[in-house]
Parts: structure tokens; C-alpha cells; sequence
């Protein structure tokens, strides 16, 4: 009897201990993200990689990095995964003055970094100063794109070397010189994040743009001539954000920021462009859109992923990361307790930089690799798929919206005349007939549909007229 009760315990132990290593086996198996061992100050934050294919190695920047890995260092550090991080120098604030690095740059042998307060290079393991401290705000630097030289992004205030200089600025290596000599006019007080070329045009995003002397956009294009809206442009009904990154995708080009609607479908803080109209891009980033921003988006292997700080992208849960295909948005499962500012392969490899300091209640910090088997956990076709069955995509014109998102009531801005009988078709994201409201137009100011009865989440409407049908997307809190 008791040696069958200790056979008993004794297996009931293995079996107990078996679960665990499998369950242990398990979860290190599910795990998603590591650390690569940066050990940064919890109250500090990378703000921009440079991926270093010369040297093989990776160059962050970031917001006054006084340690990394307890060694003293500037703003300005190396990563690689055999020699890990390094300092690039001794840092001297009297030769370096930069407290925040936002753009790195190779050029031959030399880094460029530029930042907050300054412009500074680093060549024979040296620091050069190319601008005094002061009041500006340098942003980004890319190759000129009609020649020789480079382009620099301009920030906020406009004083740099003592001199009021321009919103982009042409840097031939050795000097400054302000490039477009009116771009003050077009670009006014507020500052450009990003530069990209796009089918031979220059085009410039930031908080906003000053076009005619009327705050119009947060996206301007420089035609080779001129400096032009593009089609409405990205507009901010909040007046709080702008446009602060651009990349080309499949032909297109890929606005991300923190705008409450673009002028063509009411999506927010992502908008696609393709030279000559607006397309929509699954449905944008909701909930809360105040609170929430992409700050980086990345092409590879062909996908487009996007990073910042949000909840969900197109109706799919995606915590601060996803991934868009061209019609389908993907996020990846994890929960991310902070920011992304920089999303970038190295060696194939997914890589997030910025805030955050857990994922998935493990201490990663700063910066992490994705180390899962597939990023696509949740995906949906959710919006896109109803764009096209219910409202027909891309071909249907669209028409504003306000508020959006909604909350009792949402207005229409009507193409038409007051009066006219009007049939409203509300659906969900699914495609699903929710409710048929008949109004009669009111003129320009508006149709007012009631959505208090509706739940929380995309809304889509199908706006029928005597002539024609139009189409709106309504987020509904």
C-alpha cells in the first residue's frame, strides 16, 4: 500500500514537473521579442538608427544618452551583435553641444549627425562641429535629390548660427545655404520632419504648412518650379499634429503622423497618395486619435510596417507595430508598454527603437528584435474588404465627415443641394446592413445622420442620391 502511494506521489511529481517544462518550453518557444542588451536609463529614449552596412553594425541616436552600459557617452552610439555597444568618443559637451540626435548619416568615412541645437561629425574617432549651439532644430538628412549635396530638414524655430534661416536647407558638405529661398513663405512657422523623393518631386511633411498665407496642410510638394499643396492635401482638425514620416510602398506614397482625418477619406494618421489622387489604406488608426501616432514606417520583403503608439490599425488589434500588405493590416500579438519611434531591419531581422521599457511583461528596453515564427497573429481585411463589396474601394467618391470619430450624431458635407430627398445605408466593417436612415439634405452644412444607437467601432455608409452614390467612413467612440 505505501510503496503504491509512492510510486503514485512520485509520478504525479514527474507529471507535474513534465507540465511545467513543457509549459516553460512553451512559452520561451511563443516568446516574440528579446532584449539586446543595451541597458539604457529607464527615463531616456532612442530616437533614431543609422543602419551601418559599411561597418556592419547599427547607430543609434537619441535623447542625452549619459550611460550606455555604464560606460559616459553622448547622444550617439554603436550596437553590434558580436562587439555589442560601444561609445563612439569621449563625450565633450563643448565640442558635441547636441542633447537630442533625430538623423544619422555615413558620408565616405564620416558620421553626420544632426539634432537639437546642432550639426556635428564624426571622422578619425573625433567630433567636428559644424554649428555652434543654438536655437534650431534639425530634423533629417537625406542626399540631394537633383544632384550633388544634401537636404536638411528644419525644425521649429529658424535660428541657427545667429541667422533666421529656412524650413530645408542644402548642405554641399561643407557650408549651409538656405535652398528654395521662398520656402519660408510656403512652410511659415511650422517645421518639416520628413523629405522624400516621389516621382521626381521633392515632398516636405510636418505640423503644417502656410500656403497663400491660409494654414492648408501638413504635406507640401516642390514641382521643379514651385512649391504646391498636393490635392488637398492632410489636413488636422485638432491643429495638434502633423505628418512625421513618408515612405513609397507598391508605387505609393505612404503618409504617417498623428492628423485626426486626411481630406480624402476621414482615415486617420495614415494616408496613401499615388501621384494623382488619394487611396484609402484600410481604415487608419483608431481608437482615441488624439493620444495615438505613427512615427516610422519601414519597406522590406514586401510589406509595409508601420510603428508608433496606437491600439488597433484598420479595425485589427495591433499594439504599436503592424504590418499592411496592400489590403490587409496584420499586428503581431504583443503588448507594448511605450512608444516606437523607429521601426528598421538589420541582417533580415525586425527591429523596434524608442520608449517602451516591457513587451509582453518581460524587461526589454529601448530597443528589441523580433525573434517569433510569424509577425501575422491578427490579421483582418475588415475595412478594405467592405470598402469594396459594400461601397466599391477606391472607385466611389467619398464625401467629409464631422465629427469623426462620432460619438450621438455624425454630419455629412453634401456635393449637392438642400432639399433632395437623401437615402443613408449604415454597415459594419463586415458588410453587415445595421440601419437605413431616409433625410432630406440641409444644403452644405450638412446631413445629420444620428449614430447613437450604433456600437463603438468603423462604420461604414453608403450615401444615395436621385444621380449618384457616394460613400463615408465614421469611427464611432
Amino acid at each position: 500500500m505505501a510503496q503504491r502511494y509512492i510510486n503514485y506521489n512520485l509520478k504525479q511529481q514527474v507529471l507535474f514537473w513534465s507540465t511545467c517544462l513543457f509549459l516553460w518550453g512553451s512559452a520561451l518557444s511563443q516568446k516574440k521579442w528579446e532584449d539586446i542588451g543595451l541597458n539604457l536609463s529607464p527615463y531616456r529614449n532612442v530616437r533614431s538608427v543609422y543602419v551601418d552596412t559599411l561597418e556592419d553594425q547599427l547607430i543609434f541616436g537619441g535623447n542625452y544618452l549619459e550611460e550606455v552600459n555604464g560606460q559616459s557617452s553622448c547622444p550617439v552610439f554603436t550596437w553590434s551583435p558580436l562587439g555589442g555597444a560601444n561609445i563612439l568618443a569621449p563625450y565633450d559637451f563643448s565640442i558635441m553641444p547636441v542633447r537630442v540626435a533625430t538623423d544619422i548619416i555615413r558620408i565616405g568615412d564620416s558620421l553626420v549627425i544632426i539634432g537639437q541645437n546642432m550639426m556635428a561629425i564624426y571622422t578619425d574617432s573625433v567630433w567636428h562641429t559644424v554649428t555652434e549651439h543654438d536655437q534650431s532644430s534639425l530634423q533629417q538628412i537625406i542626399p540631394y535629390p537633383y544632384g550633388e549635396g544634401y537636404l536638411i530638414a528644419n525644425g521649429y524655430s529658424r535660428t541657427l548660427m545667429g541667422d533666421t534661416v529656412g524650413a530645408l536647407m542644402y548642405w554641399d558638405g561643407d557650408s549651409l545655404y538656405e535652398e528654395f529661398a521662398n520656402n519660408m513663405d510656403i512652410i511659415g512657422g511650422a517645421g518639416i520632419y520628413d523629405v522624400i523623393e516621389y516621382q521626381g518631386e521633392i515632398y516636405v511633411s510636418g505640423s503644417g504648412s502656410v500656403y497663400n498665407g491660409d494654414l492648408m496642410n501638413k504635406t507640401m510638394r516642390w514641382t521643379g518650379t514651385e512649391w504646391t499643396d498636393v490635392d488637398g492635401g492632410i489636413t488636422d482638425v485638432s491643429k495638434m499634429g502633423g505628418v512625421n514620416a513618408m515612405v513609397e510602398y507598391q508605387g505609393d506614397l505612404y503618409f504617417g503622423g498623428i492628423f485626426t482625418q486626411a481630406d480624402h477619406s476621414g482615415e486617420s494618421h495614415i494616408a496613401r497618395w499615388n501621384g494623382s489622387e488619394w487611396l484609402p489604406v484600410g481604415g487608419g488608426v483608431y481608437p482615441h486619435p488624439l493620444s495615438q501616432s505613427i512615427f516610422s514606417m519601414v519597406v522590406h520583403d514586401g510589406y509595409l510596417y508601420v510603428a508608433g503608439q496606437f491600439d488597433e490599425v484598420g479595425g485589427v488589434p495591433a499594439r504599436s507595430v503592424a504590418r499592411w500588405d496592400g489590403t490587409e493590416w496584420c499586428g503581431c500579438g504583443s503588448y507594448i508598454d511605450g512608444g516606437i519611434n523607429e521601426i528598421f531591419f538589420y541582417h533580415d531581422t525586425l527591429y523596434i527603437a524608442g520608449a517602451f521599457n516591457y513587451i509582453d511583461g518581460d524587461s526589454i528596453a529601448k530597443v528589441a528584435r523580433f525573434i517569433g515564427d510569424d509577425f501575422a497573429d491578427t490579421c483582418g481585411t475588415t475595412l478594405y474588404t467592405a470598402l469594396e463589396d459594400v461601397l466599391g474601394g477606391s472607385k466611389t467618391e467619398f464625401i467629409k465627415t464631422y465629427p469623426n470619430p462620432a460619438v450621438e450624431e455624425v454630419y455629412l458635407e453634401l456635393p449637392f443641394s438642400s432639399g433632395e430627398s437623401i437615402t443613408v445605408e449604415v454597415y459594419t466593417v463586415a458588410g453587415v446592413l445595421l440601419e437605413t436612415q431616409r433625410l432630406r439634405a440641409q444644403g452644405k452644412d450638412g446631413l445629420r445622420v444620428n449614430s447613437e444607437r450604433w456600437s463603438a467601432g468603423w462604420h461604414l455608409l453608403r450615401i444615395q442620391t436621385k444621380d449618384k452614390e457616394y460613400g463615408a467612413t465614421v469611427y464611432k467612440l
